[in-house]
């Protein structure tokens, strides 16, 4: 019996190299260079040391079995072993770090919600950084009056005011006094740009009055509707509170969210003092203790007009002066322990343009658009979600069909359409150049056309054209020349006839005018240009142009739309450039129209692929939901390391301001966020009890200290070596799954593609052909995989780990360190991005082929040299192909889903579940089309094996018979051809 696949030797005389040109011929381009080799050289994996000789596959034997592809599962063996034993030792690394991690780590600190100073609302006094405060019951986060931002704008008018600086100028040291002067900027300083603007208070009982009525509205909750009216006290200046809410509110941990709305007696009270760093300070304490008479009021003013109702420590746990509600705002329970603003009609109405420019209008009214109601309606709509999945899935496969007799039309559509909208772009913008400023654009062509139909008409005719006599000068009234058409290529009608046009303009009313036969003429110059009666009855008259007149010197008598010349060459230049594109792309088309051919034809035999193997569309979904369980898997266990923010992260002591925040003349990085990921500062006012508080100094006196009111809270996460090692891990996992799908794919496409062809439309054979790939990726060649993966996983933590660095450098205000950064960022992103690509190919390689991963990436490489346009016309058609499958998949479904939405759930708002049906649909499209577009490069992939190993036709699928004009792929390929058909011959016999 002879063997399947035998090795035949070729005598020199008979050997055709490709493309049938013999080495040396005149006629043998470089790309299609014949594939001759020296001695020693391995083609198909056999070396030739006879230059005359040349090995050839002979597999036309019917009989051969190929359907598990070129090289059967009985020679695969496991490629790349040490690589697969490397990811399961590091997988078992990361599940032994993540387990040590709970014990330091509360992976909730990424999630819970946190107050001004950066404690977690709903943890224990264990879980928070630098204090013991349990917040296990107060799991809501609110927000309270910021009491010293509320109150600033009311204290600078006070303490800016001329009574209050009459007052001080007899209270106030020399330095102290300069320093308020500068913060009320009542003389050139520093921090000053211009004049203090504050409304004076002129008196001392005026500052009372003023004052009073102020703070009235901020501390009594039944005055809160003046609070926010442009008619109160405060003049509208709280009005906008909601869109500075960090300056008016300070976030806070409660119990519940009305926990501001309390209605008993047992209220703590808070008085306003500025912070001890606070310029203000020094002036409110020596009004606070001023005894003379003259100014008794402003005394009583600072003593009790800035007293606040706080809350009982049972409703908040922190000190007096963040526990202050502020008038006229509750809050309601949101998502996440976050409370959300609510406000109630009649103060909305007085905050008036602050609502509108939040788009908060009634705040009761949207909670139709928040995220929980919009999650709800979407479950409500489960069953219409189901017939859209449905529906999808059916669309998906309809696509393929149609694809099969639209790719033709889609890709010839493609190539003409593009230099028909080059060429079509071009005549517009040529128009455009000289389109005149009276005419439309679609009378400017038809003035073009005409031009140069009327020179056409006079060449073909005979008519010898004057130079001298068609020179004409602005209205052309000198006009002497032998035009006999309008600018629209009507026929003059002649001017001493009457018909089909009455009228008065003869040669003997105009006797210089040189009214002859039906030429063109302006009479006297009573028309803009010249013009003439036309022979067309619908069409009195109309103006013409000088024969002889290309467009390029087309004549505009009231100037033209483009006035600028320089624009009207921008516009031929780029028209001109529009043509030659048009004219190369058209060019370029007839040189490659065979591997046009050729890539129609394998994304023709793809989309059959795809309708026979129904079951390959399970692969993507199946990789989708394994890599979404192995996201949240791996989001659970690295949250207990990322949540290890070491206690020097940080600093614990009191700081300054330009210490926390950074600053100053060398724009030096604050100490609370100069390093990624970076905490933030909070003000930290002291205990003025203490005689050596570093904030409020002795018992509340801050003179002669530099107060340190700044402390700084952690970030949420932490970066370190574990990190690294989690991220590395996070990226191989994501990246092997990736792969395995590749291989999967790619192997029950080549399984299919060699399988005898009256066997492929079975669905035994679909089904065995997906369990082969399935097969060979997990029991062969996982450790290729797992190569390849670690390769591209390595290259992205380099790219993360750069912008780490750069993250680093933005903390640290390095901006040139910033710009390297993200430069080679870019270039590592773009090698990124070719490795990608190489390794999808090199996937492909290890699934026809069962070679390691390195051999495959080689043969890959050499592969796309030696076809370099038919993998970029593939790719080129596969992205436009793409395109219009998602397209057709999602629309299709988008609208099944309305419908259905409309007669099954009508009440239900449909955003929501549009939305759904949308993403529902585009992520069954992709998987459709993903698929495909393996299948395409797959099945080029075979093709080029299967010219290598010599099968007719008739073994082909139909759609690629007789189209195998291709380069002979790499040798890696052919090796493990032969070595596979030497061995089933060897067991044959």
């Amino acid at each position: 019996c002879p063997a399947p696949c035998r090795a035949t030797a070729a005598p020199a005389a008979a050997m055709q190299p490709v493309g049938g040109l013999t080495p040396g011929s005149a006629g043998a381009p470089a790309e299609e260079a014949p594939a001759w080799v020296a001695p020693g050289t391995l083609v198909m994996g056999i070396p030739l040391d006879d230059p005359q000789e040349r090995r050839t596959f002979t597999c036309d034997d019917p009989s051969m079995d190929l359907s598990e592809g070129p090289v059967s599962g009985k020679r695969r063996s496991l490629t790349d072993a040490a690589c697969l034993a490397l990811y399961l030792t590091s997988c078992l690394i990361f599940l032994t770090m993540a387990y040590a991690g709970y014990s330091g780590g509360d992976p909730r600190k990424l999630l819970a919600p946190r107050d001004y100073r950066g404690q977690y609302c709903g943890l224990g006094g264990e879980a928070q950084w630098g204090s013991n405060t349990d917040l296990e019951r107060a799991n809501r986060l609110s927000y309270m009056m910021n009491v010293s931002g509320t109150v600033e704008g009311i204290v600078t008018q006070l303490l800016c005011s001329s009574a209050a600086e009459a007052a001080l100028q007899g209270l106030l040291d020399g330095a102290d006094l300069e320093k308020y002067l500068c913060a009320c900027c009542k003389r050139p300083c520093k921090s000053c740009l211009h004049v203090g603007e504050v409304d004076d208070l002129l008196t001392s009982r005026q500052l009372a009055s003023r004052i009073a009525d102020k703070m009235a509205e901020l501390t009594d909750p039944s005055r809160a509707l003046q609070l926010f009216s442009t008619s109160g006290a405060n003049g509208g200046a709280f009005s906008s509170v909601l869109l500075s809410t960090d300056d008016h509110f300070a976030p806070t941990c409660a119990k519940r969210c009305d926990g501001g709305v309390y209605n008993g007696t047992a209220h703590r009270l808070y008085s306003y003092k500025p912070s001890p760093d606070s310029p203000w300070r020094v002036p409110w304490d020596a009004l606070s203790r001023d005894l003379r008479p003259a100014y008794e009021p402003i005394r009583r003013t600072v003593a009790r007009q800035f007293r606040f109702r706080a809350l009982p420590v049972e409703e908040c746990q922190y000190d007096a002066r963040y526990c202050v509600p502020f008038p006229g705002i509750s809050f309601s329970e949101g998502l996440g322990g976050y409370c959300t603003f609510q406000v109630a009609s009649d103060v909305a109405s007085a905050m008036g343009a602050g609502l509108e420019a939040l788009g908060f209008g009634d705040l009761r009214s949207k909670a139709s658009t928040t995220l929980g109601s919009a999650m709800g309606d979407v479950l409500a709509t489960l069953d219409v979600l189901a017939i859209v999945a449905s529906s999808a899935l059916v669309f998906g496969f309809l696509g393929m069909l149609v694809l099969r007799f639209f790719v033709k039309v889609a890709v010839w559509g493609f190539l003409f359409g593009v230099p028909t909208m080059l060429i079509g772009g071009g005549v517009a913008g040529y128009v455009s150049s000289d389109h005149c400023s009276c005419d439309t654009l679609v009378q400017s062509g038809k003035t073009y056309a005409s031009a140069w139909g009327n020179d056409w008409h006079a060449w073909r005719t005979g008519t010898n054209i004057s130079v001298e006599l068609e020179l004409l000068t602005f209205d052309g009234e000198d006009y002497r020349g032998m035009q006999v058409r309008t600018r629209n290529g009507r026929v003059c009608q002649r001017w001493d006839s009457q018909y089909p046009h009455k009228h008065g303009e003869t040669g003997a009313e105009y006797p210089t005018s040189d009214l002859r036969e039906n030429f063109c003429r302006n009479p006297n110059g009573t028309a803009v240009y010249i013009w003439c009666y036309t022979t067309d009855p619908a069409t009195r008259w109309e103006l013409c142009e000088k024969l002889g007149v290309p467009p390029l010197h087309h004549d505009c008598p009231n100037g033209h739309a483009y006035r600028d010349p320089w624009m009207r060459r921008a516009l031929k230049g780029l028209a001109v450039a529009g043509w030659v594109l048009a004219a190369a792309w058209l060019l370029i088309m007839l040189c490659v129209h065979k591997k046009i051919q050729l890539a129609v034809a394998v994304y023709d035999a793809a989309s059959v692929f795809v309708v026979e193997t129904p079951l390959v569309i399970a692969v993507p979904v199946v990789q989708t939901v394994v890599a979404c369980l192995w996201v949240m898997f791996w989001s659970y266990t690295a949250a207990a390391v990322l949540a290890q923010v070491p206690g020097s992260h940080v600093p614990s002591e009191a700081l300054t301001h330009r210490e926390a925040f950074g600053g100053g003349p060398d724009d030096a990085p604050g100490l609370c966020g100069g390093s990624w990921p970076s905490g933030f500062a909070w003000r930290a006012v002291g205990d003025e009890g203490s005689p050596s508080d570093p904030c409020s100094g002795r018992f509340g006196d801050a003179r002669g200290i530099e107060p340190r009111c700044w402390k700084c809270a952690p970030p949420r996460y932490n970066l370190d070596a574990r990190s690294l090692v989690s991220l590395f891990i996070f990226l191989w996992s994501n990246e092997l799954v990736i792969a395995i799908g590749i291989c999967i794919v790619a192997g029950a496409c080549a399984s299919w593609f060699f399988a005898p062809p009256e066997r492929r439309r079975s669905i035994h054979e679909s089904h065995r052909a997906v369990m082969t790939g399935v097969e060979n990726a997990f029991c062969c060649h996982l450790g290729s995989l797992a190569l390849g993966s670690a390769i591209i996983a390595a290259v992205q933590l380099v790219r993360w780990s750069l912008f780490y660095l750069e993250r680093q450098a933005t903390a640290r205000k390095n901006k040139v360190m910033v710009s390297i950064l993200r430069c080679v960022e870019c270039f590592i992103w773009m090698f990124e991005k070719c490795l990608k690509f190489m390794s999808k190919k090199a996937y492909i390689q290890i699934a026809l082929m069962g070679t390691p991963f390195c051999e495959s990436a080689k043969a890959s490489f050499y592969l796309l040299a030696r076809n370099p346009l038919n993998f970029a016309l593939l790719s080129m058609f596969g992205n436009l192909l793409r395109w219009i499958g998602v397209s057709f998949i999602v629309v299709a479904s988008a609208l099944v889903g309305f419908l259905c939405l409309k007669l099954m759930d009508p009440q239900t708002p449909p955003v929501a579940p549009m939305a759904a049906f949308v993403l529902l649909a585009y992520m069954v499209g992709s998987a459709f089309m993903n698929v495909f577009g393996l299948a395409a490069d797959t099945i080029l992939h075979c093709l080029l094996a299967s010219k290598e190993m010599g099968l007719s036709d008739e073994r082909l699928p139909k759609q690629l018979r007789s189209l195998r004009e291709v380069r002979l792929p790499a040798a890696g390929q052919g090796r493990a051809v032969e070595d596979a058909a030497q061995s089933q011959g060897e067991n044959h016999e």
